[in-house]
C-alpha cells in the first residue's frame, strides 16, 4: 500500500514558547523545552531529570547535578519539578500542519518503584508502535483483522491486574479479561524448627528423647490474621508482606471488523493497571494499595479498502511446451492451469469461466498456501516488506479438441470472483477481473497421440498413409510416429477469385463434406461461404481431381481412373472367358474317354 498523500511529518512548535509550565499554575501553557520528536514516526523524548534517554549522538543530562545545558537535537534543559505538563507537537503535511496537544505528567523517579510497576506486552511479535506490517497492521475493510491479544504482568504481590484503553474504534471488541488476579493468603514466617510434643518449643533438627524435632513451618499456609502464631515460634504473615504471593498474569484480545466509513489509520492505545484490594490495605502506604499503571503503548492499524483479486495463467508456456508456436493442435489435448489470489489473505476469490467450446472441463477448485513478499506502506512513510502467506487458488484446464475444430480462433475469458466481506453492509465491495485469452487452434497441423501410426492419422482426416507421409519429411512410412510429433495432413489453398466450395472440391479431387470437415469456419458453422484470400486445408486427391491447370481454356477432369478401372475391367473380362472355355474344353475331354 503507498501513501497518496504528501508524506507527513511530526515537529516542535516552536512559537508555543520555551519555559516549562505546570499546569494549574499562574503561568500560561507553554511547550516544554526538553522535548524531541522524531519527525517520520512522531516518537517523543523528553529530558526530565538525570537520565535522558534519547536517541544516539544527543547530549546527555549530568548525572551529578539538575538537567541544564544545551541538547544536541536543539533546546535548552533545565530542571523539570514533578507535576503535570503540557506538550504540543505540530503535524504537517505538504502546506497543511495541525497541532497535537497532549498532558504529561511527571513524577520522582524510584528505581525500587519501577521494578514493581505493571508491564504491558503481547506474545504477538513486532505489534507496538513503531512497528508496522502487513500481518498486525494492515485490515481490509468488511474483513476482521488478524486479532491480537495484549497481556500485563507484575512482582507486586497481592494486586490485580487489568487494563485501561484508549478510544476503539466503532465495532471494535476486547475479550473479558483472562487471569489478573494473584492469589492471596497468609504464610508462616520466622518458625523453627520445633517439637511434635510441644509445637511452641525449638529445636536444632535433631530428634531426642521427648522431642521429635520436625522441620519449620517457614512458606506453609496459616488461617490468619497476620501476627498469629505459627508452629515453632513463627508468625501468621500476609504473602503479600513477604513476597510469598504467586505472581498474576492477564490476557485480553482485541477484534474488528472494519466497515465502510472508516478508511485510514486507527490508534489503539492500551495501559496496564494493577491495584492491591482496599480490604488489605487499611492503615498501610504500601506502593501497590495505590492504583499504578504501565507506560502506554499503541498499534497503528492501516484501514483499506478491500483490493479485487489477481488472476492469471500458465497459458503462453503451457500451450505449445514443445515448439513455443502460441498454438494448439489437433490430437493433442490442451492444458493449463489458471491462479487467483487476493491481498486481502481474508478473501479467497473463486475461479469460473465464460462460455467455452465443446470438451472444456476445469478441476475443482484448490487452494495453495505460499508465502509471498509483499511491500506495505504506513500513513507516516514507513515501509517495510514482509512475508504474508495468502492462499492462492487454482484450477486446471484441459480442453480435447475436435477433430473438426481445426483453425479454430476464439477469444475466452475467466474470471476470479472474489466476496464482499463478513459484515452485514457488504464494506468490502464486489469485485469481478477476468482473464481472457486467445485461443488459437492450427490449420492442417496434428499432434500425434501415443502409439498412433501414419494409417491412423490418415484415417482420421480421410486420407491414405502415401499422402501423409508425401506432405512430411519422414525418411520412411515404416518409421515410429513419437508422441507431440506434429504432421502436416493436408495443404493450405488460398481461395481466389470465383472460387466455391463445390469449385475447389472438384479440381482438388475432394469433396465438399471433406473440406467442411477440416476447416472449422465451414464444417462447425455450417456454411460454405468463402472469402478472397481466405486459407483452407485440402486433403487433395490426384486420381480425382481436374488434369489441366485454371489457366487452361477448357479444364477437363482426369478420366485416367476411369481408363485404369475400364481397362483392369476388361482384362478381368478376358480372363474370365478364358477360364471359363478351359472348363468346357475340360467337359468334352472327359466325355470322350472309354
Amino acid at each position: 500500500h503507498a501513501p497518496t498523500q504528501t508524506l507527513k511529518t511530526f515537529e516542535i512548535m516552536g512559537n508555543i514558547g520555551h519555559a516549562p509550565s505546570i499546569i494549574q499554575s499562574a503561568a500560561a501553557p507553554k511547550n516544554l523545552p526538553n522535548l524531541y520528536v522524531e519527525a517520520q514516526t512522531g516518537k517523543i523524548y523528553l529530558a526530565a531529570g538525570p537520565v535522558f534517554s534519547a536517541p544516539a549522538g544527543t547530549t546527555r543530562c549530568s548525572p551529578a547535578s539538575a538537567c541544564n545545558g544545551d541538547l544536541a537535537m536543539g533546546g535548552t534543559v533545565a530542571g523539570l519539578s514533578p507535576g503535570m505538563y503540557n506538550a504540543v507537537i505540530q503535524l504537517r503535511q505538504g502546506n497543511s500542519t495541525a497541532p497535537v496537544e497532549f498532558m504529561i505528567k511527571l513524577v520522582e523517579e524510584d528505581l525500587t518503584m519501577n521494578q514493581r510497576m505493571p508491564v504491558l506486552f503481547s506474545d504477538t511479535p513486532d505489534l507496538f508502535y513503531p512497528s508496522y506490517n502487513h500481518l498486525n497492521h494492515v485490515a481490509y475493510l468488511g474483513f476482521p483483522m488478524k486479532p491480537f491479544t495484549v497481556s500485563a504482568s507484575s512482582s507486586s504481590q497481592a494486586v490485580t491486574i487489568g487494563f485501561t484503553n484508549g478510544r476503539l474504534p466503532q465495532g471494535a471488541m476486547l475479550s473479558t479479561i483472562q487471569g489478573g488476579t494473584s492469589a492471596m493468603g497468609y504464610q508462616c514466617a520466622n518458625s523453627s524448627h520445633y517439637c511434635e510434643e510441644s509445637t511452641t518449643t525449638v529445636c536444632n533438627g535433631t530428634s531426642t528423647p521427648g522431642c521429635n524435632c520436625l522441620p519449620s513451618d517457614n512458606g506453609k499456609a496459616c488461617s490468619g490474621p497476620e501476627g498469629t502464631a505459627c508452629n515453632g515460634q513463627g508468625v501468621c504473615m500476609a504473602c503479600w508482606n513477604i513476597d510469598g504471593c504467586p505472581t498474576a498474569q492477564a490476557n485480553m484480545e482485541f477484534s474488528w471488523t472494519p466497515v465502510t466509513g472508516q478508511e485510514g489509520t486507527a490508534i489503539v492505545c492500551f495501559d496496564a493497571v494493577q491495584q492491591r484490594d482496599l480490604s488489605l490495605c487499611a492503615g498501610s502506604s504500601s506502593f501497590e494499595c495505590s492504583l499504578q499503571t504501565s507506560p502506554s503503548h499503541c498499534i497503528n492499524i492501516e484501514v483499506l479498502p478491500d483490493p479485487a483479486p489477481m488472476i492469471w495463467s500458465t497459458f503462453e508456456q503451457d500451450v505449445d511446451p514443445y515448439q513455443n508456436t502460441g498454438m494448439a493442435y489437433l490430437g493433442r489435448e490442451l492444458r493449463f492451469t489458471v491462479y487467483a489470489n487476493d491481498t486481502n489473505c481474508g478473501d479467497m476469490p473463486v475461479i469460473s469461466m465464460g462460455d467455452m467450446p465443446p470438451g472444456v472441463s476445469m478441476t475443482p477448485q484448490q487452494s495453495n498456501v505460499t508465502d509471498t513478499p509483499f511491500t506495505v506502506t504506513s500513513y507516516i512513510g514507513q515501509t517495510t516488506t514482509t512475508q504474508r502467506a495468502c492462499p492462492t487458488q487454482m484450477r486446471v484446464f484441459s480442453w480435447k479438441i475436435p477433430h473438426t475444430y481445426g483453425g479454430y480462433e476464439a477469444e475466452h475469458c475467466f474470471y476470479a470472483t472474489d466476496s464482499c466481506g463478513e459484515d452485514d453492509h457488504c464494506s468490502g465491495g464486489l469485485h469481478q477481473v477476468e482473464l481472457c485469452i486467445e485461443f488459437k487452434v492450427a490449420k492442417c497441423k496434428y499432434a500425434v497421440n501415443l502409439e498412433q501410426s501414419i494409417v491412423e492419422v490418415a484415417s482420421i482426416f480421410g486420407s491414405d498413409w502415401i499422402h501423409v507421409w508425401n506432405l512430411n519429411e519422414l525418411r520412411s512410412p515404416d518409421y515410429i510416429l513419437y508422441r507431440n510429433q506434429v504432421l502436416n495432413i493436408g495443404r493450405l489453398y488460398s481461395v481466389a477469385v470465383g472460387d466455391s466450395v463445390s469449385k475447389i472440391a472438384r479440381r482438388m479431387g475432394t469433396t465438399e463434406k471433406s473440406i467442411m470437415f477440416l476447416n472449422y469456419e465451414l464444417g462447425e458453422l455450417d456454411t460454405t461461404n468463402i472469402t478472397i484470400g481466405q486459407e483452407l486445408c485440402i486433403v487433395a486427391n490426384s486420381c480425382f481431381g481436374e488434369v489441366q491447370s485454371i489457366w487452361d481454356e477448357n479444364p477437363v477432369v482426369d478420366e485416367s481412373l476411369e481408363r485404369w478401372y475400364a481397362g483392369v475391367k476388361s482384362a478381368y473380362d478376358a480372363l474370365r472367358q478364358a477360364k471359363a472355355e478351359q472348363l468346357e474344353a475340360m467337359k468334352e475331354v472327359d466325355s470322350v474317354v472309354p
